[in-house]
């Protein structure tokens, strides 16, 4: 199970039934504790061990310096070049999330842009052959990433087809109307 935040360490808590008091309780809680332990039913005790578990599973991975995690995006790099690949995680995160906020504020949308990230590139640039999409730059660059997934996550809402259907849209209502200057042009 992955955690990604302490919020849903929290969530995970209440779900589980064991208030933070029980966390890091009082002098006078550890004794009342004490004194309760011989009575609490096997389900409390199987719900203080799950959270004992996650709570050890949390400062290991915590510890280890660098958890293994699974970017959401393929990664080539070539060159080897210094990158970061958490910041690049939560630059995904943070750009689908605030793109699907923007477009339904009251459902936002779960959106997950699938592409290349290609580090040591010739240029900064996002590039889109059909259904394969690649984000290139010549070194890591937080803006120009944090671009491009803004970029990617947008084309993740308007498919291809859809933008074909509303440029020819488009052109043929801008075509439907005409101003009164061009009237008087054409007389």
């Amino acid at each position: 199970m992955k955690l990604h935040s302490l919020s849903e360490l929290s969530r995970l808590i209440r779900n589980i039934g064991v208030s933070r008091d029980s966390i890091h309780p009082s002098p006078d809680d550890q004794l009342r504790r004490r004194q309760l332990d011989c009575r609490l039913p096997s389900a409390a005790n199987w719900r203080i061990g799950i959270l004992a578990a996650l709570i050890s599973t949390l400062a290991t991975l915590s510890s280890s310096g660098r958890a293994q995690t699974s970017l959401p995006f393929e990664v080539s790099n070539p060159k080897h070049l210094n990158w970061s690949t958490e910041e690049a995680d939560r630059i995904y995160s943070s750009a689908c999330e605030l793109v699907a906020r923007s477009i339904r504020p009251e459902k936002p949308p779960r959106l997950e842009p699938k592409f290349v990230l290609v580090l040591g590139a010739d240029a900064d640039e996002t590039v889109r052959d059909g259904t394969k999409s690649e984000v290139h730059l010549k070194k890591w660059n937080p803006a120009h990433f944090a671009e491009a997934v803004v970029l990617m996550a947008t084309r993740e809402i308007l498919k291809r087809e859809d933008v074909s259907h509303l440029t020819h849209d488009t052109l043929v209502a801008a075509g439907a109307s005409v101003s009164v200057n061009e009237l008087r042009r054409k007389k």
